[in-house]
């Protein structure tokens, strides 16, 4: 089981990812790609918007699951349209979710969450959505 630093490092590194997708996109930014249904059929921007808005959330969950308040939405009902507000609001969840999700400790690792198993799930899952929206933000944008 990974400690509560080492699951944290792990969302850290993969909003890491996102922000670098979100700057390779820029030329891309509002492309669809082809033959794609569904999810899969998201431009950067809507997949911007998908991934930011669900940042929260996931926050939300491993707080919420460990007895902790959760943290506010600085971005709640924003609609994302420049990669620029993109960084900025990747910048303002992160802000509002780290410290929360700092004082997750190790004892809280285990413990259940209604959704997603365990907190260690729900970070892993957390981590997991982020890298996977960048990969999805760079395949779009270069369709």
């Amino acid at each position: 089981m990974p400690t509560p630093d080492e699951a944290r490092a792990a969302v850290d590194a993969a909003r890491s990812d996102l922000s670098a997708a979100i700057d390779e996109a820029i030329g891309g930014w509002q492309k669809k790609p082809d033959a794609a249904e569904g999810e899969e059929a998201w431009s950067a921007q809507e997949t911007a918007n998908h991934v930011l808005g669900a940042e929260i959330f996931f926050a939300r969950s491993v707080c919420e699951a460990s007895g902790l308040e959760g943290p506010r939405n600085p971005i709640k009902g924003a609609q994302i349209s420049t990669p620029q507000e993109a960084q900025y609001a990747l910048e303002a969840v992160a802000e509002a979710a780290n410290p929360k999700v700092a004082a997750i400790g190790a004892d809280d690792m285990s413990k259940p969450h209604e959704m997603m198993g365990t907190v260690e799930q729900a970070f892993t899952a957390w981590a997991g959505h982020l890298r996977d929206h960048a990969a999805q933000i760079r395949a779009a944008a270069a369709s």
